[in-house]
C-alpha cells in the first residue's frame, strides 16, 4: 500500500525499503518487485539496504528491484542456488499403527505424497526438480539485467558459494556498503528539483498521513 499511494504521491520524492530476512513466498517478493518497478517508473529512485546475518535469494532478488542496493557491514551474501526439502511421515505412521489413506488423481498430484511414501517418487522429484529449475532460472535472469551482469558471470559468483559485502561491491552485486542511518543522512538536504527541504517519514506515518491504518 505504501508503494501503490508513494508512486502518484507529488509529495514522495524517493523511497527506501528495508529488507529484513524475509517468510514471504517467490509470488509475494516477485509481487512486491513489480511495484519498487513502478515507483521507479514514476521517477522516484529507490534506495534498499539489505539487513541480517545472511543475505539470501529472496532478500537479495527483492533489494535488487532497487536503484541503488547496500548491504550492512556485519551481513553476508549467500546466493549459492536453491534447493527444495521435504518431510515424509509414513515411516512414523507405521511405527504408530497409523494407515493413511488418500485418493491420488494422477500421478503428479503428489499433495500425498509425504504421508503415504517414505521417498520422492519420480513423478514428484520430476515436478519439484522444474520448479527449483524455473526459480533458478528466473531469478538469475532478474539479476543478470538489474545488476548488468552477464548470467555465466552471476552462475560463477553463485557456484563460489557465500562472500562478504566487500566481496559483493567488487562484483556489482551491491552498490556499498553501510548502516540505515548512513543512508538516510545521505538522503538529506534540500530537493534538487524543487529546492523543498526533505523529510524522512516511516511507512507507519505516511499510512496514517494518507488515512490508511497500518496493519
Amino acid at each position: 500500500r505504501v508503494l501503490q499511494h508513494a508512486r502518484r504521491d507529488a509529495r514522495i520524492s524517493g523511497v527506501v525499503i528495508e529488507v529484513d530476512p524475509l517468510r514471504a513466498g517467490w509470488a509475494k517478493v516477485e509481487e512486491v518487485r513489480d511495484l519498487i518497478a513502478a515507483v521507479r517508473a514514476a521517477g522516484k529512485p529507490v534506495h534498499a539496504l539489505l539487513t541480517g546475518d545472511f543475505i539470501e535469494e529472496k532478500e537479495y532478488s527483492l533489494g535488487a528491484a532497487a536503484d541503488r542496493v547496500l548491504a550492512s557491514p556485519e551481513s553476508g551474501l549467500l546466493l549459492n542456488g536453491f534447493a527444495a526439502e521435504i518431510l515424509f511421515y509414513r515411516g512414523a505412521f507405521d511405527r504408530l499403527g497409523i494407515e493413511p489413506q488418500f485418493l491420488q488423481f494422477k500421478e503428479y498430484k503428489s499433495a500425498a505424497e509425504p504421508f503415504i511414501n517414505k521417498a520422492m517418487s519420480p513423478a514428484m522429484r520430476e515436478w519439484v526438480t522444474a520448479m527449483l529449475k524455473d526459480i533458478d532460472g528466473r531469478f538469475v535472469r532478474y539479476v543478470s539485467e538489474r545488476r548488468k551482469i552477464d548470467e555465466p558471470a552471476l552462475r560463477a559468483l553463485m557456484a563460489r558459494g557465500g562472500q562478504t559485502t566487500g566481496e559483493a561491491v567488487k562484483a556489482r552485486l551491491l552498490d556499498g556498503v553501510g548502516y540505515r542511518d548512513e543512508l538516510e543522512q545521505g538522503l538529506g538536504g534540500d530537493d534538487s528539483k524543487t529546492g523543498a527541504k526533505r523529510h524522512l517519514a516511516s511507512a507507519g506515518r505516511y499510512l496514517s498521513a494518507i488515512g490508511l491504518q497500518t496493519q
